[in-house]
């Protein structure tokens, strides 16, 4: 190859003014995304904790027995009131095998 054959390629411009642009996005997002994965620890964290799954049995079972209250309690304090302190007794364990109607 001669010299004229080098010289007769297009030679290709820095455009430095998008370099340091680029590296200021760059920058601003990984100092945003540390920020957003730390509030989405938190928003996760919580239900988490609320759901309280690390109690003896599964999930299903426990909300199964949180939302089910058993007329039986009723009966036990004379029907005198609707806030029980135990609204079922029924065991985890036969709580699914518990008969709806």
């Amino acid at each position: 190859m001669s010299t004229q054959d080098i010289s007769s390629f297009p030679q290709k411009k820095v455009d430095r003014e998008s370099i340091i642009v680029n590296v200021f996005i760059i920058t601003s997002f990984f100092a945003l995304i540390q920020d957003g994965m730390e509030k989405a620890n938190q928003f996760t964290d919580e239900p988490i904790d609320a759901l309280d799954i690390f109690e003896v049995g599964s999930f299903s079972q426990k909300v199964i027995k949180d939302n089910m209250t058993d007329l039986a309690q009723f009966d036990v304090t004379g029907w005198k009131t609707t806030e029980l302190k135990y609204p079922n007794r029924i065991p985890k364990d036969r709580i699914l095998k518990v008969n709806i109607t």
